[in-house]
């Protein structure tokens, strides 16, 4: 009967210390992947690159960062992802916004429409549109505002 139990005990030991283990291999990837995108984002918000090739990058990014998050098997660590990604991303984010917002302001209204076709026709625009749904639909929730993209979006009227 003891040995029984001791058994059980161990048995329930390993399945606890194996979910533990997994636990934190998943909150170890997403560190790293996490800390990747940030170092990424400040080097982008830090150059000198043109506001259309510096929302190509970002918008890219978003893209990439939301098809990384699906990666994860549990709700809850696919908005955690999604959450720190916005967290810690946010300045940079906040820093590309304003110079491309700057940009955009500047341009006369035919240009605003060129650059407006030219955003529009991207290939990310594309693959935003088809893995929103895919995480809303994981998540259970709407990702109205998660990405800052659509501040640039609402600037231009799309």
């Amino acid at each position: 009967m003891i040995r029984s139990n001791l058994i059980k005990s161990k048995y329930i030991l390993f399945v606890l210390l194996i979910g533990f283990l997994f636990q934190s291999c998943t909150s170890t990837r997403m560190k790293k992947e996490l800390l990747l995108y940030s170092t990424q984002l400040k080097q982008l918000a830090a150059s000198n690159m043109e506001p259309l090739d510096k929302l190509d990058v970002l918008a890219a990014h978003s893209v990439e960062a939301l098809e990384a998050s699906l990666e994860y098997n549990k709700t809850k660590d696919i908005i955690k992802f999604i959450k720190l990604y916005n967290q810690q991303n946010k300045p940079s984010v906040d820093k590309i916004y304003q110079d491309i917002s700057q940009w955009y302001l500047s341009l006369g209204p035919a240009e605003k429409l060129i650059a407006g076709a030219r955003i529009a026709s991207k290939p990310y625009v594309v693959q935003l549109l088809r893995v929103i749904p895919k995480v809303e639909s994981k998540i259970g929730r709407k990702l109205d505002r998660i990405f800052y993209i659509a501040k640039f979006t609402k600037l231009i009227g799309f």
